[in-house]
């Protein structure tokens, strides 16, 4: 109410950000709400429009709407492509298309992996894209070696799914990248590790 009567746009983002806390995970639905009216404030710096749209996307996230939060963080992208700040959105949505990626193709039977081929190969090439805008767009990115760690990935899977021994290639590279980049860290072993499987492979 108090940011209201100032007319201060980033005290009343303040305020919905702290209230959308407080409703968090309890009452989910409430809290995205009240992140959208965050999204709807006019005169707000580009961080906290893009800190409301994580959050909401981390909601419905928690409540396994994983399709929801593709298209919110989409809807972010397509808005606002010259956000040079925006790498984190398009990782973390490559890193849920990567996630619905494995739900369609896990403990699938051949008839689901059939019937739903194109939604399969689609989420990869979905996740590929953002990946390539981080690396090859936000060339000064902090996240450019989880970037290519999850590329890497992409490239792991459309090889063992469907079958050009090239992306066994491109994903040594891109593991090899991300193990150079990355600081000490689970992900810097993970990245060893797959370029190493990579070899392996090849």
């Amino acid at each position: 109410t108090l940011a209201i009567a100032a007319a201060n746009p980033v005290f009343q983002a303040n305020s919905l950000m702290f209230q959308g806390a407080i409703l968090g995970s309890k009452q989910p639905d409430e809290a995205i709400r009240t992140y959208e009216a965050i999204t709807a404030i006019k005169g707000i710096p580009a961080f906290q429009n893009r800190e409301a749209v994580l959050k909401i996307a981390a909601l419905y996230v928690g409540q396994t709407r994983l399709t929801n939060a593709i298209h919110r963080l989409e809807n972010y992208a397509r808005q606002n492509p010259q956000d040079l700040d925006s790498d984190i959105v398009r990782l973390t949505l490559a890193e849920l298309n990567l996630k619905r990626f494995y739900a369609l193709s896990e403990k699938a039977s051949p008839t689901d992996l059939q019937r739903n081929w194109g939604a399969i190969t689609n989420t990869l090439r979905e996740a590929r894209t953002h990946l390539d805008f981080v690396i090859n767009t936000l060339t000064n990115s902090l996240q450019a070696g989880k970037a290519y760690l999850r590329r890497g990935w992409c490239s792991w899977e459309e090889a063992r799914l469907l079958g050009p021994p090239g992306r066994f290639t491109d994903g040594q590279r891109d593991f090899q990248t991300a193990a150079e980049r990355l600081p000490v860290s689970d992900d810097q072993l993970e990245a060893w590790f797959k370029t190493a499987d990579c070899q392996f492979e090849l």
